[in-house]
């Protein structure tokens, strides 16, 4: 969870260089919408922000929310964490499955939280005994 102070300074007023200042009332409205997003994964966002928002208005909550998702995916590709409890997993919500892109078709994998490394067991004994033995 990132504190409202650090979301002020190294978020909005980054963010605030480059594009309009927002009132205090909208960045409000933003701290709430993302307060429960780690801080890594909150200051890679406002990197992708910064690079691929085009125009001179403040990023749209819409904008946020898709660079968090992609700062999400990057930091779970650098980083599984195996003890990740299932409440707190933030790419598959305690489901234990997340989506992910192979071949221009998503597809289901399991998740690196304890929910996924349950799921990724049971696939794995299900592969086991679908294997034609000699």
């Amino acid at each position: 969870m990132i504190s409202r102070h650090v979301f002020k300074v190294y978020v909005v007023d980054k963010l605030s260089t480059f594009f309009d200042i927002p009132s205090d009332g909208e960045a409000k409205e933003l701290y709430e919408l993302f307060k429960n997003t780690n801080e890594p994964v909150m200051f890679r966002a406002t990197e992708i922000l910064t690079k691929k928002h085009r125009y001179k208005s403040f990023p749209l909550p819409a904008e946020f929310d898709s660079a968090i998702q992609e700062a999400r995916e990057e930091h779970t590709r650098d980083s599984i964490d195996p003890d990740i409890p299932r409440e707190n997993c933030y790419v598959c919500y305690g489901m234990g499955i997340q989506t992910k892109e192979r071949n221009g078709r998503k597809v289901a994998v399991p998740c690196g939280c304890s929910a996924g490394k349950i799921i990724a067991k049971a696939w794995a004994e299900y592969d086991m005994s679908r294997r034609r033995r000699i």
